[in-house]
């Protein structure tokens, strides 16, 4: 989604606290939601209306927040992002004063946002933009309609335009009555608002300076105020505590759950399952309880997955079934079942109709077409060809202690590896070779041979009764 802004737009992110009361060493905005630290979802939801720039308010181990905004960056080279270091920590007023000192060329418009707010949409920001552009206004306030107002600041409203915004101390009865609320994201005209910041007060019990100052601070200059409103209320939540962090997360996972059963997804519990925003599934997937769906994953349509299956950065082609498994950065074709318990990571590619049953382990291996190994296998480094018999109990035994390294498996096509086979790398099994069960297999083996590598049997009669009889040792 691209949003036309009528004038050049900035956008402030306000990124510099500490999050105390989230007990954490790491700071607030970079909290993991699905992976993806808050802050991220609040630039994801101001880069479609293609600002000018993104300017990130950091404080507060501003090292570890700048190298994640840079990390972002990456992903969006038409946009310039600058951080912009507040120090101390004085207040979101406070913050914008050193905006406009280390950025004087601010754009005539800015959105202001909060960085641990992350369930904020492009739509709610567009509504925003839109309001102040259309009313001319100097400052606009995002609300938002709660069924439950207490501890917001009401938004008092007269013939379209905002009057002010009482907080909740302050509100008389009848205010208080008020459900309408401030949802702290403003619009800003910089050229009417700036000047006005010299003129904010820190005389209240924090001692700081606060952007809500300027909605009265307008006002008393003739300017108008305006404000627009959340369609949904949930989009306002912020981040201040873990509980925080779990409403945000069951929030943003029920927004994901419904949009795919829109799109003809069935999930058959969405309280117990989780899809990341970056997510793809097909129409007629059947998703089961347990289900952690995370990264850019991509399912197939008519696909069965789960229950109590992770995928990350996972592909899965269609018509495939995985049974409580983990699949991590690899590829799953066409018609396959995997699980369960098995465990598919680091670049595995598997082809179609492949069969990968319980306590099965693939490491950055191709599997071909057809393929079967049905149990109790490991399978590292290694390039197995198609309608492949891996027996139960076989491993490759790929790491080499002396050298440090890893060495790579070939298995040809129609292969068949007998149980409790374990293939030391760097080794070949050629096309429709057979390895007998219970092999150590360290030499290449043949095209169409059988390769037989174990101790020969030996039996020794009748030990068992002359164990019986013998007599006993006693100290």
């Amino acid at each position: 989604m691209t949003t036309t802004v009528s004038t050049p737009l900035d956008v402030i992110i306000l990124a510099a606290g500490k999050g105390t009361r989230l007990q954490s060493q790491l700071p607030k905005v970079l909290h993991p939601l699905f992976e993806q630290p808050l802050l991220r979802y609040v630039v994801d939801a101001a880069v479609p209306l293609s600002p000018h720039r993104i300017i990130v308010v950091v404080g507060h181990d501003k090292e570890r927040v700048t190298e994640a905004v840079e990390a972002m960056a990456t992903d969006y080279p038409s946009i310039n992002f600058v951080t912009v270091t507040q120090e101390p920590q004085q207040g979101t007023g406070h913050a914008v004063q050193c905006v406009a000192k280390a950025v004087p060329d601010l754009s005539p418009t800015a959105l202001l946002l909060s960085g641990d707010v992350p369930l904020v949409t492009t739509p709610d920001l567009a509504t925003l933009l839109s309001a102040h552009q259309q009313g001319g206004h100097a400052v606009t306030v995002m609300g938002a309609d709660v069924p439950t107002p207490t501890g917001y600041g009401r938004l008092l409203t007269s013939q379209g335009n905002l009057t002010a915004i009482v907080e909740e101390k302050d509100a008389s009865d009848d205010e208080r009555r008020i459900t309408q609320v401030n949802a702290g994201l403003y619009a800003l005209d910089t050229q009417k608002t700036l000047p006005l910041l010299a003129n904010l007060s820190n005389s209240n019990a924090q001692g700081e300076w606060y952007i809500t100052d300027v909605v009265a601070l307008s006002l008393q200059a003739n300017h108008t105020v305006g404000s627009a409103m959340l369609a949904d209320w949930h989009s306002m939540q912020g981040v201040n505590n873990r509980a925080d962090l779990a409403r945000c997360m069951a929030s943003l996972n029920e927004r994901h759950v419904n949009a795919h059963m829109a799109n003809g997804v069935t999930v058959v519990s969405p309280a117990s399952t989780f899809i990341g925003p970056n997510v793809a599934i097909g129409a007629d997937t059947m998703i089961y309880p347990g289900c952690f769906l995370a990264g850019h994953t991509t399912i197939g349509p008519k696909c069965t997955i789960g229950p109590n299956t992770r995928l990350t950065h996972a592909a899965i082609g269609q018509k495939t079934t995985i049974t409580e498994s983990v699949i991590t950065d690899s590829a799953v074709g066409d018609n396959a079942l995997v699980g369960p318990f098995a465990h598919i990571r680091n670049g595995a590619v598997l082809g179609n109709q492949v069969r990968l049953g319980n306590f099965v382990e693939v490491k950055n291996t191709t599997v071909g077409d057809n393929t079967n190994a049905a149990h109790l296998a490991y399978l590292g480094d290694a390039t197995v060809g198609q309608q492949v018999n891996i027996g139960a109990g076989t491993i490759i035994a790929n790491y080499d202690p002396v050298r440090k390294q890893k060495h790579p498996t070939t298995v040809g096509d129609g292969a068949m590896v007998g149980c409790n086979s374990v293939l030391v790398a760097p080794v070949q099994v050629g096309d429709n070779a057979c390895v007998a069960a219970g092999s150590v297999i360290t030499q290449p083996v043949s095209d169409n041979a059988l390769a037989v590598a174990r101790a020969k049997g030996k039996e020794i009669p009748h030990w068992v009764t002359r164990q019986q009889k013998a007599p006993s040792q006693t100290a």
